[in-house]
């Protein structure tokens, strides 16, 4: 049951003309965003960067978000990226913070 299942995702996924490598694009995507909201909402406790803890988190962070934004750039327009990124990225850190 699992095998077939599994075959007819894959065939709706061929089928819908997204192959597993745009999938991959989002999901990038994805973890940027979620990336740029940790680094974005760690900043206030690195209190201008004079905290080193909260400080490293985030450089580590924001290096994550450019490095997967980096990535979904490789078959995502940049527009299109950018856009998605700094609307989604507005949106949860309002939500968050």
């Amino acid at each position: 049951l699992t095998i077939h299942s599994s075959r007819r995702q894959t065939a709706a996924r061929l089928s819908s003309g997204i192959s597993h490598s745009q999938h991959m694009q989002w999901l990038y995507l994805a973890i940027s965003i979620v990336s740029e909201v940790v680094a974005t909402s760690a900043l206030k406790a690195a209190e201008g960067f004079t905290h080193r803890g909260p400080s490293l988190l985030v450089i580590a962070w924001y290096v994550s978000a450019f490095y997967f934004l980096s990535l979904t750039l490789r078959t995502i327009p940049l527009g299109v990226a950018y856009a998605v990124w700094s609307g989604v990225g507005v949106a949860l850190v309002l939500l968050v913070g």
